[in-house]
């Protein structure tokens, strides 16, 4: 449930943040709503088969989350921005049979990531 709350606003550039904020809360209530509205006829026709509808759509959701949002933990927004904005050009060309549909960002996150921890390391004056 956290997740609608901190992940858009987090891979968003600055300049869209807050709108695409609150795109992620009005798309988080209308889908609380459309459960709240879906259960009680669902029990009533299928019974306890609703949860497996459930169970499979968490389970689902789950998969599409670990495959394709790009990993942000320890990072600071200004590399996330720069995550996002960084031009393919000088990135290596070879790609994953599964690029195709992700994100471009997705396939690039690990190897931009590793610049902007490097020049984390190097403003710090770590080795």
């Amino acid at each position: 449930m956290a997740t609608v709350w901190t992940y858009p606003p987090e891979i968003l550039p600055l300049k869209i943040r807050a709108k695409g904020a609150a795109l992620a809360a009005a798309a988080d209530f209308l889908g609380n709503f459309v459960v709240v509205e879906i259960t009680p006829p669902g029990l009533q026709n299928i019974g306890y088969r609703l949860y497996i509808v459930f169970a499979v759509l968490n389970i689902a959701n789950a998969i599409i989350v670990w495959a394709f949002y790009p990993e942000t933990a320890g990072t600071t927004l200004e590399s996330v921005d720069f995550l996002f904005t960084i031009s393919e050009e000088g990135l290596d060309e070879k790609k994953p049979w599964y690029s195709a549909a992700q994100w471009s960002v997705v396939y690039r996150a690990e190897e931009v990531m590793g610049i902007v921890e490097a020049e984390r390391r190097s403003l710090a004056g770590i080795e």
